[in-house]
């Protein structure tokens, strides 16, 4: 059986009269590097923040790692990274280094 690192479930998250993710449904196998792409507005960085706990869905589940996602849990799942951009305060060599040393030590 094929481990998954992220899980979510018919995810949903509603500011005010403004739906930022609409049931999103979605399995990423543990080892595989996935980004998310999409136009402004398309609920990328919602989801992202869903995922991290950084806040709560309007509807839904979402687990990563075998975190399932609460309210008020503060821990996060170890071995979890994030890089929301790339970061234009580093050269283009430490950026590949770095890139290269978080995948070495991807789960």
């Amino acid at each position: 059986m094929k481990q998954i690192a992220i899980r979510a479930s018919a995810l949903t998250r509603q500011f005010s009269s403004v739906r930022a993710l609409n049931d999103l449904t979605i399995e990423v196998p543990a080892g595989v590097v996935f980004g998310f792409l999409g136009p402004n507005g398309a609920g990328k960085t919602t989801t992202i923040r869903l995922l991290l706990n950084l806040i709560e869905p309007t509807s839904g589940s979402a687990e990563v790692l075998g975190f399932i996602h609460a309210p008020m849990v503060t821990k996060f799942a170890p071995g979890a990274a994030l890089c929301l951009s790339t970061p234009a305060f580093m050269s283009a060599s430490a950026r590949r280094t770095t890139y290269a040393s978080m995948a070495a030590s991807r789960i």
